[in-house]
């Protein structure tokens, strides 16, 4: 390994400010992290919350992986279903994949984060007993805020508004949910 490749490891590792006091030190073993333990950076969490369309609202209970650090971006993947369907013999899923950026805050428990966030959302159905389905696709923007409770366990609000299309219409759909998320 050339000289300005372990300079380079080091500087994304470490960061430029620590670099430019130190001398640079070879990389990590082939079996070792190239970059150091440090606060999380992902969230996995089970949200609840209520889903309204055209003044109706039903219950959906789902799960997210969103960025866990303000100050960086990535994507928020959320994947939902709703209850009230399957008791009615219908798998309904809404997906949503987004992209994210957290404003900068602190990584101690306490802090609190906010996310906004855009990006594209499906809401599929199907039958159980009589089969068929069908999908409709759209975009959404929406917001959430992470607050964090310990250092592996924070509380995450989100709202989104999404708008599906379905023979040129758009439809609205908006949606609120609350849940914990298990910092990773």
């Amino acid at each position: 390994m050339g000289k300005y490749t372990r300079v380079l490891m080091f500087l994304l590792a470490f960061g430029p400010a620590r670099a430019t006091a130190q001398t640079p030190v070879p990389p990590p073993s082939s079996g070792a992290p190239l970059t150091p333990p440090g606060p999380s950076r992902m969230a996995y969490g089970v949200d609840f919350g209520a889903v309204t369309a055209f003044q109706d609202a039903v219950i959906q209970v789902g799960f997210r992986a969103t960025p866990s650090r303000g100050g960086f971006g990535g994507a928020d993947i959320s994947v939902a279903t709703f209850p009230d369907a399957i008791a009615a013999g219908f798998v309904v899923l809404m997906f949503d994949a987004d992209f994210t950026y957290g404003t900068p805050g602190g990584e101690q428990p306490g802090s609190v984060v906010f996310f906004p966030r855009a990006g594209l959302s499906v809401l599929a159905a199907s039958g159980v007993s009589e089969g068929g389905g069908g999908a409709v696709f759209g975009f959404n923007v929406g917001a959430g805020v992470l607050a964090k409770v310990s250092p592996k366990l924070g509380l995450r609000l989100d709202y989104i508004h999404r708008r599906l299309s379905e023979d040129g219409e758009l439809y609205p759909l908006s949606s609120v949910s609350i849940g914990f998320v298990f910092l990773h």
